[in-house]
């Protein structure tokens, strides 16, 4: 028998209503996927492998998701050898995966394939659940009833909520069922900002040395210590670079001044607890990628081969790069796409995105930003669902960084004191900020700031 072809045995001869399937769409699909590795993409959220009526497409698109999802290169030979690893080889296999890539003369209209596919897929389904019904339900008419109402519901969209659902999901936020809330870690900051939910795009803004990065870090490692599993894209750093400001955060007597320079072979004592912290640090959930290549493309494609992801951190959204097929005249545009795709990448994968934005030029360290002070675009603004801003608040002293909350559609604004430690990257919450903290002249007067853990008052 001749591979993609279907067999049709006496006793179990296919209905017409069965054999209801276009195989040069199938093979046309399978085609636009060898020969453009690009499309994949878009076609794994159009289809499903049990869409497929020939077995073989099946097989070989159900591949062709694994490899998408490990992040592998994808094209006829790398498929065939998948197909052979898989046990799913035979002597046809390589002709056939040749076939489908010769009747296919251009990916371009991949999309129009797979619509063929899906609609002729649901056809089939549909109709069987309906002869389902027809011969082995009690009340075949009431049956069918009830699945042609469950098609057109799913025709309205799997999104279409009615008014009792969202009630049913706001009582059960009220109720205190907070799952996939990630706190930052910081008390004061959590009871303003009221945590970083699924589906929001969260941005960090700040000047250069203000603690964006360190800010990011923090997070990312509050919620790996509570269990959470984080995708940390890190265009700025190597994964290395990171790793040493944790070991420098956790380890005591240590900091990044020792660990850039190099710690001395002899202290033994020192390298014991460095080491100890490592070991510490690796057992959390937290996976890097610190390639160029930062796409949301490519973050998705990252995101969906980790399981149980819980959040994603971007440092920084300025060095993410627009998909080939999306540049825009200028980088304001194309910035303003970035942070929308990242949005509906939060709300596909239902999980919170953390990314750290620069500030304008005009924006002084000292000054405390606004939000029209972001970078390129006016559209990260609009886009984000919370914004929080970092400012050194008095320009003697780098270890006093104001933080506001701007922006926030499920909490409140507000201002928080922190006091940043650059020797160990680690910042510590120092009290709520008010209107009087600004002082008359911000260049030579501190401001005051109230130690939460001693009750007293410095500053003053």
């Amino acid at each position: 028998m001749e591979i993609g072809t279907i067999r049709k045995d006496a006793a179990t001869e296919l209905a017409l209503w069965q054999q209801d399937y276009s195989a040069d769409a199938e093979q046309a699909v399978i085609g636009s996927m060898l020969i453009d590795a690009s499309c994949v993409k878009d076609l794994m959220k159009c289809l499903e492998g049990e869409d497929f009526f020939i077995q073989t497409n099946q097989d070989i698109f159900e591949t062709v998701r694994r490899m998408y999802v490990a992040g592998k290169p994808i094209d006829g030979v790398m498929v065939a050898d998948e197909l052979e690893r898989a046990g799913k080889y035979s002597s046809e296999t390589r002709s056939y995966l040749v076939q489908c890539m010769e009747i296919t003369p251009t990916s371009a209209n991949a999309m129009e394939y797979a619509q063929i596919v899906r609609k002729k897929a649901e056809k089939r389904r549909f109709t069987q659940a309906v002869m389902d019904a027809l011969t082995g339900e009690d009340d075949p008419q009431a049956a069918v009833a009830a699945i042609c109402h469950q098609k057109m519901r799913q025709r309205r969209g799997t999104r279409l909520k009615t008014m009792a659902d969202a009630m049913t999901e706001a009582m059960e936020n009220i109720a205190g069922k907070k799952e996939g809330r990630i706190d930052t870690g910081f008390p004061l900051l959590d009871a303003t900002l009221k945590g970083l939910w699924p589906g929001h795009l969260v941005l960090v803004g700040a000047r250069p040395g203000c603690g964006k990065s360190a800010m990011c870090m923090e997070i990312a490692e509050s919620a790996a210590m509570k269990g959470k599993t984080v995708l940390h894209v890190t265009a700025e750093m190597k994964a290395g670079e990171v790793g040493e400001r944790l070991i420098a955060k956790r380890t005591e007597g240590v900091t990044m001044d020792q660990l850039i320079d190099g710690v001395p072979e002899t202290d033994e004592d020192l390298w014991m607890n460095i080491a100890y912290t490592a070991s510490m640090e690796a057992k959390l959930p937290v996976y890097f990628y610190d390639g160029s290549d930062v796409t949301v493309s490519r973050i998705r494609e990252l995101a969906l081969g980790i399981e149980n992801l819980s959040m994603i951190v971007v440092d920084y959204i300025g060095l993410m790069i627009g998909e080939k097929d999306k540049r825009a005249e200028n980088r304001n545009l194309e910035l303003g796409g970035i942070s929308r795709e990242l949005k509906l990448l939060a709300t596909e994968m239902d999980i919170p995105i953390l990314a750290a934005a620069q500030l304008s030029r005009t924006v002084n360290e000292t000054d405390k930003p606004k939000l029209s002070s972001l970078r390129d675009s006016g559209e990260l603004e609009q886009n984000a669902v919370k914004v929080i801003f970092l400012w050194k608040t008095d320009p003697g002293d780098d270890t006093q960084v104001g933080c506001t909350v701007a922006k926030n559609r499920r909490g409140r604004t507000g201002d928080v004191n922190f006091y940043f430690d650059g020797s160990k990257m680690t910042f510590t919450e120092l009290s709520y900020r008010t209107d009087n903290d600004e002082p008359a002249d911000k260049f030579h007067q501190r401001p005051r700031r109230r130690r939460l853990e001693m009750g007293t008052v410095d500053g003053d």
